[in-house]
């Protein structure tokens, strides 16, 4: 295989189009949000320490820049050959397997003949990529030289995306309600466990387990915190019953209310996306727009009022699986990426000759833009839709 070469082509389609700009959109605002509630910050001067008053706007570049100049640019720097990725893949696949299975060399054997498929269809989508001018070498570098700070370093704000800033937290009482609502509906249902460290009910969970069934997406229903959000919970119940998918489907319920965007998440597999999309139309349809909320999860796709999707990175968790590295959830790798991106379009303003204070946040995130849509495909996921590439 041949150096992959650090060019690239003008995207044909317009990235406007592309599900995967609302998602980088919802995730930058919630970046930038953050970013702005940071007016001071204290510093050591002179043996003291003192407040000091902080630009959020530069901060905002600053630390992109900072990172892009160290970072970006060994990797600019570094020749990186396909095959040799593909050689540190395995390498770290073997290890991987030799720490899980001991002394089975046949499981051993099984596994990294799974790896080496795995790995071979990320170097072979960065490659096509690349040939087709949909990326650049030094975007592919980035995107496989982060793996392993996607779940930490880079997805820290991932919180913020979960976080239902738009409302006051419900008082005691509003969350007594809510809570005995769930209790009311789930009690005595078939199929229902108590997530373990508490927070979910996990209904049809022990099924859709032994099914051996793939998550590909996974739907966020988020009523309205200071409205009837108990309400919302019994329609979506009543929604199933009546659609005979109550003891089918599998879905996790909040058993008291936080807040956060996910209080009812659907889980959904190709063996079930077609039962589960009936559910969530019908409960739209069924469910008072007033109870539902007014913003959606900023990292998700909206389906309609307080109902959103978010694909599954099954293909990119079983490569990290495989590495053994920590798997991501999609939160933390909308977050991650987002960042990866704002990173990556820093590193071409600084290659301009261009400092901090000449760029705009706006800017910076215009040009990320791209870099987001090439991180998310590299990834193994599609950009147009927001789905898992087949």
């Amino acid at each position: 295989m041949t150096e992959i070469p650090d060019t690239q082509e003008q995207l044909a389609q317009p990235i406007e189009q592309m599900a995967a700009i609302g998602v980088f959109d919802g995730v930058y605002s919630a970046f930038a949000d953050v970013a702005k509630a940071k007016l001071r910050r204290n510093e050591l001067v002179n043996g003291h320490i003192v407040s000091v008053e902080l630009n959020p706007a530069a901060e905002f570049v600053q630390k992109r820049f900072d990172v892009a100049r160290e970072e970006i640019t060994r990797l600019d720097n570094t020749q990186v050959h396909a095959n040799q990725v593909h050689d540190n893949f395995i390498n770290e696949a073997k290890i991987e397997a030799s720490r899980e299975y001991g002394e089975k060399p046949t499981y051993i054997a099984t596994r990294l003949e799974r790896a080496n498929k795995v790995v071979g269809t990320f170097i072979d989508r960065a490659t096509t990529m690349v040939e087709d001018g949909e990326t650049d070498g030094l975007t592919v570098k980035t995107f496989f030289g982060s793996l392993d700070s996607l779940k930490i370093g880079l997805s820290l704000g991932y919180n913020n995306l979960v976080w239902k800033s738009d409302e006051t937290v419900p008082d005691q009482a509003a969350k007594d309600k809510y809570a005995q609502t769930v209790q009311s509906i789930y009690g005595s249902k078939p199929n229902v466990e108590e997530q373990h460290n508490g927070g979910f009910n996990h209904v049809n969970g022990e099924r859709y387990l032994q099914s051996g069934e793939k998550t590909t997406d996974r739907y966020y229903i988020s009523p309205k915190l200071n409205g009837e959000p108990g309400e919302v919970v019994r329609v979506w119940a009543e929604t199933l019953d009546k659609l005979g998918l109550g003891e089918k489907l599998y879905y996790k319920v909040a058993t008291g209310l936080a807040q956060r965007y996910e209080t009812v998440i659907a889980y959904v597999s190709s063996e079930t996306a077609a039962e589960t999309k009936q559910a969530i139309q019908a409960f739209s349809r069924k469910c008072p727009p007033d109870l539902l909320s007014e913003t959606n999860m900023p990292s998700a796709v909206n389906i309609d009022k307080g109902i959103s999707r978010a694909p599954e990175p099954e293909q990119l968790n079983t490569l990290l699986r495989y590495l053994g590295k920590g798997t991501v959830s999609y939160n933390e790798l909308a977050a991650g990426l987002t960042e990866l991106a704002l990173r990556r379009a820093s590193y071409d303003f600084v290659k301009q000759g261009l400092q901090p204070n000449q760029v705009t946040p706006k800017a910076l995130a215009e040009a990320g833009k791209v870099y987001f849509v090439q991180f998310i495909k590299l990834a193994g996921l599609d950009p147009d839709k927001m789905q898992t590439v087949a």
